[in-house]
C-alpha cells in the first residue's frame, strides 16, 4: 500500500546531495525503474528495504510516496524521531 511521504520524511530522504533512508539512515540505495519525472529507489540496507517513489527534478518540492514499508513495518506508520537534515549551507 502506497502513502505520501511526510515533509519531514522527504527532508530526511532528499535534503542533501544524496538519499538517506528516513527509517534506518542508510546511504546505500538500489535504483529501480524510472520514467517521466519519477524514480523508484529502495534502501540498500537488507534489514530495512524500504522503497520510495520520488519525483524530480527537485523532489523536495514535488513530493514522493512510500511504495514499500521497511521490513516488519506498518506502511501507514511514519518514520519516528526524525530530525530534518541540515541544509548544505548550514553544514560545516
Amino acid at each position: 500500500m502506497m502513502r505520501e511521504l511526510t515533509q519531514t520524511e522527504l527532508d530526511s530522504l532528499l535534503g542533501g546531495p544524496y538519499f538517506v533512508c528516513p527509517f534506518c539512515k542508510s546511504e546505500h540505495w538500489i535504483e529501480g525503474p524510472s520514467g517521466g519525472m519519477s524514480k523508484n529507489v529502495y534502501c540498500g540496507n537488507p534489514e530495512c528495504g524500504a522503497g520510495f517513489n520520488v519525483m524530480g527534478p527537485n523532489p523536495v518540492n514535488l513530493g514522493g510516496q512510500l511504495i514499500h514499508p521497511p521490513k516488519g513495518g506498518d506502511p501507514q506508520e511514519t518514520a519516528s524521531g526524525l530530525e530534518p537534515r541540515p541544509k548544505e549551507s548550514e553544514q560545516t
